[in-house]
């Protein structure tokens, strides 16, 4: 089976003993590609702030939007304005070639926020807490300070907090996806990660391409 790239977005954190700036990704997420029951034959493909996501797009099969950072509209940073600018432009190229794309944390609030999400602060959302489908109740990580209070269409929500914030949606068109925990530091990849994740991936399995 032939490997598959997908382009996966990185923090932006300011090292000021050097006086750089540094785009940095976790370790987890190695350790998370390195799953070939979820993962293969998909390999990550890191994208730099410096270079043209255009440049990207014909190698890549999907899009991974990771955590870290907040977004601009929550904490006006020039950091935080850098990476809204060139995600935002990436999720105009996800819709302009349907490629698939999934949203981690940050990366669900700036899909959410693009498509008239509102966006709300919240408490009791660092840490463990659970979500719901339904009746179905999962345990997840939790590692934000703003939460999604409303979507807008054309996004469909597919889990709730107990403060009935949104925790994880889809596209009713397109292959876009949004979780607001993060995959990656599942010790035990609980259901819900394993279904909403897997229809990305098979998204991209199927992605051709458009150009």
């Amino acid at each position: 089976m032939a490997t598959k790239f997908l382009a996966i977005t990185t923090r932006l954190v300011a090292h000021d003993a050097y006086d750089e700036t540094r785009e940095c990704l976790a370790s987890d997420w190695g350790a998370l590609f390195a799953n070939e029951d979820l993962f293969a034959p998909f390999l990550p493909l890191v994208v730099s702030y410096e270079i043209p996501f255009e440049r990207y797009v014909p190698f890549v099969s999907g899009v991974i939007l990771s955590g870290g950072n907040d977004l601009a509209a929550c904490n006006d940073n020039p950091l935080s304005q850098k990476r809204d600018a060139y995600e935002h432009r990436i999720i105009e190229m996800a819709i302009a070639q349907k490629l698939p794309v999934l949203g981690i944390c940050r990366g669900a609030q700036h899909l959410g926020q693009y498509f008239g999400a509102s966006l709300i602060p919240c408490v009791g959302h660092i840490g463990e807490h659970k979500v719901s489908v339904g009746a179905q109740n999962y345990v997840v990580n939790s590692f934000h300070n703003y939460a999604l209070s409303t979507l807008a269409s054309p996004l469909v929500p597919l889990a709730s907090a107990t403060d009935c914030t949104i925790e994880a949606f889809t596209h009713s068109g397109l292959p876009f996806f949004g979780m607001m925990w993060h995959i990656e530091r599942e010790e035990n990849i609980c259901d819900l990660s394993r279904e909403i994740v897997g229809s990305f991936l098979q998204k991209c399995q199927d992605f051709v391409g458009l150009s």
